[in-house]
């Protein structure tokens, strides 16, 4: 096995750990909504509707990123890291702006390991 082989198959085993990670705080948002708001804020609800909101297309997006891995279907796998990527480059703007440390890095984290596949992938 390649070293270039190997290295595909660590990134795509962590774009899986990525995919599933968001999707499962995803599902933990809309359970627990006030996991994002600081200290002392009211989970109101529009608090519960947009975290709602928020799941039912993170949690699709997750798992088909995820599926698409182990299928092993470059050709559509492609398009769907870089668009997994932009919105966790999203989550990780939000997570800055609003001071939350654990989401403007994990998701920057996630961002960049999305984009850099998809791009690593549409050169192979």
């Amino acid at each position: 096995m390649s070293s270039s082989s190997v290295l595909l198959s660590v990134l795509l085993g962590a774009n899986v750990l990525a995919a599933l990670v968001s999707t499962g705080s995803a599902v933990a948002g809309m359970l627990r909504p006030g996991l994002a708001l600081t200290t002392g804020e009211a989970i109101t609800g529009g608090v519960r509707f947009y975290a709602s909101a928020y799941a039912i297309r993170a949690v699709p997006l997750g798992l088909l990123t995820a599926a698409l891995v182990v299928a092993g279907d470059t050709p559509a796998l492609v398009p769907v890291l870089a668009v997994a990527g932009l919105v966790q480059l999203g989550d990780s703007a939000l997570g800055a702006r609003r001071r939350n440390p654990g989401m403007a890095y994990g998701a920057g984290a996630f961002a960049a390991l999305h984009l850099a596949t998809a791009c690593w992938l549409a050169s192979r």
